[in-house]
């Protein structure tokens, strides 16, 4: 039987709106309310995480995501995404060592600005995990607007990829292939850093590919 690897959870439903995953199995744990990306997410930054770095690491996670326990950390900040979409507002001269945006900037009217300014908020040494729907399925990015409340703006596609030399010229971007150990679906993830030896790590111990 498939355990969830964040909280050990056994028994899974249907996501919100009944949606299942593309295995047609249900993603969401009962237990801790994780998704398939929580779970790729602590999967991929579990491999690569150094207990003494981490140890003294500020992290940021916007939308108050469960990829990361907040226990890796020596401190730790939420940003709502509504504050994402202003820009961070404040967080600009405020350094981070690890930031989490993971299913959030597609609700953003200007979602580069956005992985921009989080960038800009990304110590010389630290590491960003950023996720979004839906580069492992879709070629091209698709404007959709807001069809609900808190409904996305934009699905991406792996052109997007193509973005990063404008957001971020001096940060390496890393795309990496994560599976779910619950529905064994498989996702496209992004790390990215100014930090060289963050990024040789990742590229020795993942199925990764370097994007810039």
């Amino acid at each position: 039987m498939p355990e969830c690897n964040i909280c050990g959870g056994l028994s899974f439903s249907a996501a919100p709106n009944n949606r299942l995953s593309l295995s047609k199995k249900p993603p969401l744990c009962k237990k801790c309310g994780s998704l398939e990306r929580q779970r790729i997410g602590r999967e991929l930054t579990a491999t690569i995480r150094v207990r003494e770095k981490f140890k003294s690491y500020a992290l940021l996670d916007v939308g108050q995501d469960s990829t990361v326990p907040k226990g890796w950390f020596a401190s730790n900040k939420v940003a709502k995404p509504s504050e994402a979409s202003v820009g961070i507002t404040g967080y600009s001269s405020e350094k981070y060592d690890f930031i989490v945006c993971s299913h959030v900037i597609q609700k953003l009217k200007d979602p580069r600005k956005g992985v921009q300014r989080l960038v800009q908020s990304l110590s010389d040494q630290g590491l960003m995990f950023l996720t979004y729907p839906s580069p492992a399925t879709r070629n091209k990015t698709e404007e959709v607007g807001a069809r609900r409340a808190n409904g996305p703006q934009y699905i991406f596609g792996r052109d997007f990829e193509q973005e990063y030399g404008a957001i971020a010229p001096d940060t390496y971007v890393v795309a990496v292939d994560g599976i779910d150990p619950v529905t064994q679906d498989g996702d496209i993830s992004y790390f990215l850093t100014r930090n060289p030896e963050w990024t040789t790590r990742i590229m020795k111990t993942l199925d990764a590919r370097l994007v810039q």
